[in-house]
């Protein structure tokens, strides 16, 4: 059993620290040179986003094919605020992205705007932390 919770464990490292690292801002720099600023902007929030999904069923595979065993159980006060803590994280999800809007949380007006060949095509906004204005 031990072995199984190091392997899962390791494994959500390893999703969290890709997660994190393509988030950052020297991934969105070196996307800017390689595909130039436009198509940066336009591209990588879809393709972000997709990679976080496939990434993330590819852990949930890799966990399902861990032997089987319950690590621990609850008890009755304890999983109720286990369950409220799952669902007030899946609320804040939910209304970070309805402030942005569901459709610019997954990148679609700029991927659009670079299917119509728009010429300027914006940033979207950064994930960590308050922007970064001219005066620094």
């Amino acid at each position: 059993m031990f072995k199984s919770i190091v392997k899962i464990t390791a494994a959500t490292i390893l999703f969290a620290g890709i997660h994190s690292l393509l988030a950052s801002r020297g991934a969105k720099k070196i996307a800017t040179k390689l595909f130039s600023e436009r198509r940066r902007n336009a591209l990588y929030r879809p393709i972000y986003n997709a990679q976080a999904v496939i990434a993330f069923g590819m852990l949930v595979l890799y966990g399902l094919r861990l032997p089987d065993r319950q690590l621990y159980r609850a008890p009755a006060p304890l999983a109720g605020f286990m369950r409220f803590g799952q669902a007030v994280s899946l609320l804040y999800l939910i209304y970070g992205a309805r402030q942005i809007g569901f459709l610019k949380f997954a990148g679609v007006p700029n991927l659009l705007s670079l299917l119509k060949g728009e010429t300027s095509i914006p940033r979207e906004p950064e994930g960590q932390g308050p922007a970064i204005d001219v005066d620094g």
